[in-house]
């Protein structure tokens, strides 16, 4: 792209510090909420969420590899599809989600 106003639902293979932050903070926080969501169980504490209580059904390691997966894959999405404003949105959306869960998570202890 050449001009600013061509920049809205291009591909381009640019990626800016701001996004790399912001992807490795909710990277952060799904390691984070994770490990509370593991730590909060070994205290007796119950899986609100059912999806996520189905993945511990297949043990920690499969919780922690599946949880894992299932949003770095998307996150992935989003960072190639950065030039559009429905993925910024989601970007933003995820971090601010995962940013409350993590004092949700701190409030629990």
């Amino acid at each position: 792209m050449r001009r600013d106003e061509e920049r809205e639902g291009t591909f381009v293979d640019q990626y800016s510090g701001r996004l790399f932050l912001l992807m490795v903070w909710i990277g952060l926080m799904n390691i984070g909420d994770s490990f509370f969501t593991l730590l909060h169980l070994q205290a007796g504490g119950i899986e609100l969420n059912p999806f996520a209580a189905m993945l511990l059904g297949t043990g920690r390691t499969g919780f922690v590899v599946a949880k894992s997966l299932l949003i770095s894959i998307p996150l992935l999405v989003l960072c190639l599809h950065k030039n559009f404003h429905l993925a910024r949105v989601g970007l933003w959306v995820a971090a601010g989600c995962y940013s409350v869960l993590f004092l949700y998570h701190i409030y629990l202890l």
